[in-house]
């Protein structure tokens, strides 16, 4: 009795939809139907990958990062993973710093890249490598680039392209100053030393030693250094201490000349 009641529920439910209804209902399943027909008969050739650009200054050549993409012209631009071909660029490429794929249908592939720019090297276990100001490691080799800053006093520490720099403290330290550091240019840096992990020494090329403690008040310790610059004269090795980050101590032959410099 029950199945006989639900059957005559359905009954009386069909005959109040209107047979107009009905037709468009079945109508629009068929053309779905028909256009998913043509979209698996046609849809290989029509949406094929014909065109695939590179924008975004780089050292790798377009047609590198193409091929470790996968966007092959010969591909169905359906079959285009974004996010995979992504992560496959940069595992490859590590000194690429963004990496875009978007897709435009028909069949147009646009990969967009921006490079890592270089502001050290470091010295580890494994050799020197590349950082960017993120401390993320990028180019690994033998020898200290002379044209950047080397960074020292990670004795055993081991570099992974495309990471940053594995300890947490002094890579806080390293990331805030290179922050600041463009604001503050006042010298060539030489020699970035880290041995003590709360206390950043910065060599110069013109024989400054200045010792810079954290990271905190950095802004304000830099100030203090470049505004006391001019009052500084010495034979040999300056060394300024600013860990405070109220008050420069000065050591070594060097003498403040028209009296203390105020903050």
């Amino acid at each position: 009795m029950k199945k006989t009641g639900k059957t005559r529920n359905l009954a009386l439910k069909r005959k109040e939809t209107p047979g107009w209804k009905r037709v468009l209902r079945t109508l629009f399943r068929l053309t779905l139907l028909a256009g998913l027909g043509v979209l698996a008969v046609h849809g290989e050739t029509h949406f094929t990958i014909t065109e695939i650009k590179v924008s975004g200054e780089s050292a790798v050549s377009a047609e590198e990062i193409i091929s470790v993409s996968g966007a092959e012209s010969s591909r169905n631009i359906f079959m285009l993973r974004e996010k995979k071909a992504v992560q496959q660029i940069k595992e490859e490429y590590p000194q690429l710093e963004t990496v875009e794929v978007t897709r435009s249908l028909p069949g147009s592939v646009l990969i967009k890249i921006t490079e890592r720019v270089p502001v050290a090297t470091v010295m580890t276990a494994d050799g020197y490598w590349l950082i960017d100001k993120n401390t993320v490691c990028f180019n690994l080799s033998e020898k200290h680039d002379q044209k950047y800053p080397v960074i020292t006093g990670l004795d055993g520490s081991i570099g992974l392209p495309g990471l940053p720099l594995n300890c947490p403290v002094r890579k806080k330290v390293l990331k805030d100053f290179f922050k600041l550091w463009p604001e503050r240019e006042f010298a060539e840096l030489k020699e970035l030393d880290l041995s003590s992990s709360y206390n950043l020494i910065i060599y110069t090329a013109d024989q400054m030693e200045i010792w810079l403690g954290e990271s905190s008040s950095l802004t304000e310790k830099l100030l203090l250094v470049e505004s006391s610059l001019p009052y500084l004269q010495g034979d040999g090795q300056i060394k300024l201490d600013v860990r405070s980050g109220s008050r420069l101590i000065v050591a070594g032959s060097a003498v403040i000349r028209d009296g203390e410099v105020d903050p």
